[in-house]
């Protein structure tokens, strides 16, 4: 059997669904820029190192994510 060291590309957030709570995870530099750039720090519900949002927000985050030509796993 032979091994290959493969370099994955690592999404730029991180994603993890908690039922009434969705938490997103900035995971590279661009993403905190992201970040900073799209969400007011008055209005942001952070969670440790992740922004805590409610479900209901989450698609309109992802599309501004994903336009941006930023990924989420």
């Amino acid at each position: 059997m032979t091994c290959t060291n493969r370099l994955a590309k690592t999404s730029d957030f991180l994603f993890s669904d908690h039922g009434s709570i969705c938490l997103l995870t900035p995971a590279s530099e661009t993403a905190k820029a992201w970040l900073s750039a799209n969400v007011q720090d008055e209005s942001a519900n952070w969670f440790g190192n992740s922004l805590a949002i409610e479900p209901r927000y989450m698609d309109a985050i992802a599309e501004g994510i994903m336009a941006d030509g930023l990924t989420i796993g």
